[in-house]
């Protein structure tokens, strides 16, 4: 499916729309935010005891803040302050 995917120049209808939705939902700053707090909070309280595959939590995480970072770009000006920062 990802060779598929990456042939494509546009997504599935189905994963387009789940997209939109989320989009107009959770603004992309405020999710990226709230998701690296959480980690942070996480590794503050685990340190000690994680996974033995972090490494892949990581490379995971790492790409959807990548991703989220080219979201909140392509779509600064679409929420209201508020909404960004609640």
């Amino acid at each position: 499916m990802l060779d598929k995917l990456a042939e494509e120049s546009h997504l599935p209808p189905r994963i387009e729309n789940a997209f939109k939705l989320f989009l107009k939902r959770t603004p992309p700053e405020r999710l990226n935010r709230t998701v690296r707090t959480l980690f942070i909070e996480y590794l503050s309280h685990q340190h000690d005891f994680l996974p033995p595959d972090f490494h892949l939590y990581l490379d995971d995480l790492s790409n959807l803040f990548i991703l989220l970072d080219k979201i909140d770009c392509e779509t600064k000006g679409w929420y209201t302050e508020c909404e960004e920062k609640n």
